[in-house]
């Protein structure tokens, strides 16, 4: 680390040009006086002569540190910084006219004092000395640095053998927000060529894209993502003409190394991708095999221009969020699936925003049908979609399809390992689900440490952390996803901090969570009364009693349909169970049951995760719970896969403890 600055010096060849100015500048000088006893202007001139050149030297200098010398000459390092082949052709050079200037110099001195009869300049030996031991320091500061290079390498390459690079989103530069989808595009395509290179390292599309928005530094990003360099870039428009800036930034020193920009019409999108991946792959030097970069580069994901425009700007509004953005890019999606149905990760994109419509709507067979559809699609044209297998997955689950759900669930973690996203539904969904509380705890971290500016893998890990007791990393993983920019009022946030401040005796604030999130009509019920009441009868400071009439007669009054929904029907059940009324529960619990029997559909059925929260212990352990998780279709799940934690199998029975 002490020798970082000086390295760099030499890297920018600040030495070899302090020593070439310094030898030149002399020759100058001498060249000047001597001329100058016979010319007397030039004589008067030389004063000005050095005072120039001494105050040329800081600002040489500076130049040198903060321009890059390439065989072009002079650029700014920061828009057009040189790969290491291109630094050491300059290095070279630089040494070949530091050789010249002190032959020049030896010149000099030798016509002084053989051809002209002249005394030696007394500033002769100094200047020699001065170059030289600059050429020694820049000579003895290289063999450290690469000594230091090859320790680091070596220890590197125990931990990260593979060269890695994160591609981020492209700054939007257009001027309209609603452009946004270009960049997006530019990145993800990037990252989609890029995966497919064997040797190369590159995190995915979810763990890069969750910086888009934050001002995070990039050294930290590639920390944070395990990565030696990181891709960043903008891009314009005007018309049919898209001008694309990239540059690869060093982790280590936070500069590029290598930059270049790019003005292309739409319809040459692909040719520009393929043309920037080259240039990424040389620029790393990844052992290709001898195979050209174009080689091995993945596929355009369609030949459609037009049909990748759709798809593009459908995804963008898709991940807005919000009811009316998701069915604005479905329709989008659609469009470009009808243009070229041969687009695989078209049909997975339109599959994924249905799903997506599942979690904020209501779920229907004829909705899964189409989702289970279009997932199909995909895989049928391309059955390495790993984006497909997630959309099933979910599709699985919502009918009580377990063995199908985990099949199709480590079919996307096999192909694509290192997706958060995957791993977040995953610990979010189907594990706590079915009972496996610390295998959903492990892939909710593996997701966070994936994806560490991801709000939703520390939300998972902070519900995992609730299934599990642990309450102190429930608050740390609820304020992390905040602090990475959740609103602490989605759920299950508020419900999380509930049972966490009632487990801790403070059930007037777990009230309150949970009433800043009740929907409208509940609160014009008088439904914030009621939740008072009900954790103060939990808490033993009312009566039990009167807090399960208030709660039967709340969900019979006024706000009966929203109170039937699938949230508040999770909410009640586990009310009734903290009040000790399991006949109610189950008979809530039975509804569900009922409606997957007779249509084939599970209501709320990431709430059957919630049977599995320490204060569903009595639920649990009730002799009706046999019978619900066999309506559930859970058994033989848990034969093949096991029973769930703190459980046995024994005779066709579920004991949990």
């Amino acid at each position: 680390m002490e020798f970082l600055f000086l390295s760099e010096l030499k890297r920018r060849s600040v030495f070899r040009v302090a020593a070439a100015y310094g030898g030149a500048s002399w020759f100058l000088v001498h060249v000047g006086t001597v001329l100058g006893e016979s010319f007397e202007p030039l004589h008067k001139a030389m004063p000005r002569v050095i005072g120039v050149l001494l105050a040329g030297l800081p600002l040489v200098l500076l130049g040198t540190w903060f321009f890059g010398l390439t065989p072009k000459g002079f650029r700014l390092r920061r828009r057009a910084a040189v790969v290491p082949s291109i630094r050491d052709a300059t290095a070279r050079r630089l040494e070949l006219i530091i050789m010249i200037v002190l032959a020049l110099t030896v010149a000099a001195m030798l016509a002084d004092r053989w051809m002209l009869r002249r005394p030696a300049d007394e500033t002769v030996v100094p200047v020699l000395v001065s170059v030289i031991l600059v050429m020694i320091v820049d000579h003895l500061i290289g063999r450290r640095s690469l000594r230091a290079a090859a320790a680091t390498s070596s220890v590197n390459s125990a931990i990260q053998p593979l060269p890695s690079i994160a591609v981020l989103p492209f700054a939007n530069l257009t001027g309209d927000a609603g452009k946004d989808y270009l960049g997006d595009g530019m990145a993800e395509e990037l990252i989609h060529m890029l995966t497919r290179v064997p040797g190369l390292k590159v995190p995915s599309r979810t763990s890069s894209f969750a910086y888009k928005g934050k001002d995070t530094d990039i050294r930290q990003i590639a920390r944070d993502l395990g990565v030696e360099t990181v891709l960043e870039g903008s891009i314009r428009s005007a018309g049919e003409r898209v001008r694309v800036t990239a540059q690869l930034v060093n982790a280590q020193t936070g500069f590029d190394d290598w930059s270049e920009s790019y003005d292309r019409c739409d319809e040459d999108i692909f040719k520009l991708e393929e043309e920037i991946g080259s240039a990424i792959l040389r620029a790393l030097q990844v052992n290709l095999g001898g195979k050209p970069p174009a080689a091995v580069l993945a596929e355009p994901p369609t030949p459609n221009t037009e049909a990748y425009q759709l798809y593009i700007q459908g995804r963008a509004l898709v991940q807005r969020a919000g009811l009316d953005s998701a069915q604005a890019g479905i329709r989008l999606l659609q469009k470009s699936v009808a243009i070229d149905p041969n687009f695989a990760r078209g049909y997975a994109e339109l599959a994924r925003a249905q799903v997506y419509l599942l979690a904020i709507g209501t779920v229907t067979a004829s909705r899964l049908s189409e989702i289970e559809r279009n997932a199909q699609r995909a895989l049928a044209l391309d059955p390495d979609v790993s984006q497909a297998y997630g959309c099933l997955s979910s599709v699985s689950v919502h009918r009580g399809r377990w063995l199908d759900a985990e099949r199709h669930c480590r079919r996307a973690l096999t192909l694509n390992p290192a997706d958060p996203s995957v791993l977040v539904y995953y610990s979010g969904t189907l594990l706590p689900a079915t009972g496996r509380l610390r295998a959903a705890l492990h892939a909710a971290q593996e997701a966070r440490r994936l994806a560490p500016a991801m709000p939703l893998a520390a939300m998972h890990v902070a519900n995992a952390s609730a299934h599990l007791g642990q309450d102190s990393d429930v608050l740390a993983n609820v304020q992390l996803a905040a602090d990475l920019g959740m609103p602490r009022s989605t759920l299950p946030l508020p419900f999380l901090e509930a049972t966490v401040a009632m487990n801790a005796g403070r059930h007037a604030e777990a009230a309150e969570f949970v009433n800043s999130v009740l929907p409208p009509p509940v609160h014009e019920a008088g439904g914030a009364a009621v939740v008072r009441l009900v954790y103060a009868a939990a808490a033993g400071v009312a009566d039990k009693r009167a807090a399960i009439e208030a709660l039967q007669t709340l969900r019979a009054g006024a706000a009966r349909e929203v109170m039937a929904r699938t949230t508040m029907m999770m909410l009640s059940t586990y009310w009734f169970t903290r009040l000790g009324a399991l006949d109610l529960a189950y008979e809530l619990a039975h509804v569900g049951l009922h409606e997957l029997e007779t249509t084939g559909v599970l209501p709320g059925a990431i709430g059957v995760q919630n049977c599995w929260l320490p204060d569903m212990r009595p639920f649990r352990m009730d002799p009706r719970f046999q019978t619900y998780v066999k309506r559930l279709g859970l058994m033989d799940f848990w034969r093949q896969y096991g029973p769930p934690d703190n459980c046995d199998l024994k005779d066709g029975e579920l004991i949990c403890h």
